[in-house]
């Protein structure tokens, strides 16, 4: 992923100066596309497990402070019917 960056800010940024000269080969377009497409498909997958812990530690956290603040037959008759 770091090579895949560099690459980037590289042709970035000597854009102007290597362009007109630079040929890519098949394999390193090719090489660039799996990259996008790993790198995507990484930061899709560690963004959607953030969001599913963190969904976890919220619901975890709301349930303790129902139960500080309920009765636990109370807190668990809200949990389970939507009212009590």
């Amino acid at each position: 992923m770091l090579f895949f960056i560099i690459g980037i800010l590289v042709t970035t940024i000597f854009e102007s100066h290597i362009g007109p000269h630079l040929y890519a080969s098949d394999a390193a377009i090719k090489f660039q596309y799996s990259m996008n497409i790993a790198v995507s498909l990484t930061v899709n997958f560690i963004t959607s497990a953030w969001f599913v812990y963190r969904i976890k530690m919220e619901k975890k956290r709301s349930e303790e402070l129902l139960l500080n603040i309920l009765h636990t037959d109370v807190a668990n008759e809200l949990k389970k019917y939507g009212k009590v």
